[in-house]
């Protein structure tokens, strides 16, 4: 009895798949965005390489270049990858788009040219504009001085602040405080000036006539001696 075959199932030929990060870009006129497109071998795959990449149905004032532009040596179950950078110029037509990117290459094993294809939807957006509100604050800074000075009554004193922008001329009474604040633009001063009391008008003459009265006395006795 002869014993049945067994089929295998036979491998795939190499090919190759595309993907994009991100993938589904959006981009202000006058900038760009960096996506990362990736090549993943499958199928009886050794080593291959990929000659060049290509984009299309870019719009009016768009570009795209690729970083490496080919790559080289990719191996069995490896996954080899390149940079797109799109530009939109400041005048460039805004909206929404669908950009097809290509990859061509060969598999150097099994002889086999490759290529695939991936769908990108890209939007054009207008300029992005940004409003900056500066506040500016200004801090004043003031030096108080206090200076105490004690005055006689009835006196006119005057003050002169360092910018020379204020002058005071204070003037006392008989038993009263005076207080005043000369502000500059610079400095401040506050002034506190307690009168000396008056002296008091009644000493003087009771003095006085103690002396009148001890002369009169005196008079008295010398004329009492002659006498």
């Amino acid at each position: 009895m002869t014993a049945p075959a067994v089929l295998g199932l036979a491998e795939a030929p190499p090919s190759i798949f595309l993907g994009v990060e991100p993938p589904s870009p959006t981009i202000a006129v006058g900038g760009s965005s960096n996506l990362t497109v990736s090549v993943y071998p499958q199928g009886k795959w050794s080593v291959g390489h990929i000659s060049y990449f290509n984009v299309t149905n870019l719009p009016k004032g768009v570009t795209a270049t690729f970083d490496p532009g080919k790559i080289d040596g990719i191996p069995t179950n490896g996954v080899a990858s390149t940079q797109m950078t799109i530009k939109a110029a400041p005048d460039a037509s805004q909206g929404a788009v669908v950009l097809t990117v290509f990859a061509f290459g060969r598999e150097d094993q099994e002889g086999v040219n490759l290529n695939a294809s991936i769908e990108v939807p890209l939007k054009i957006a207008p300029a992005i504009t940004t409003t900056i509100n500066t506040t500016s604050t200004t801090k004043t800074s003031t030096n108080t001085t206090t200076k105490t000075t004690t005055l006689p009554s009835n006196t006119t004193f005057t003050i002169a602040t360092k910018t020379n922008l204020t002058t005071i001329t204070l003037t006392t009474t008989s038993y009263n405080t005076v207080t005043s604040l000369a502000t500059g633009s610079r400095s401040t001063y506050a002034g506190v000036f307690q009168p000396i009391p008056a002296p008091d008008p009644t000493i003087p003459i009771a003095a006085f006539i103690i002396v009148l009265i001890l002369i009169a006395i005196a008079f008295l006795a010398f004329r009492g001696k002659i006498g």
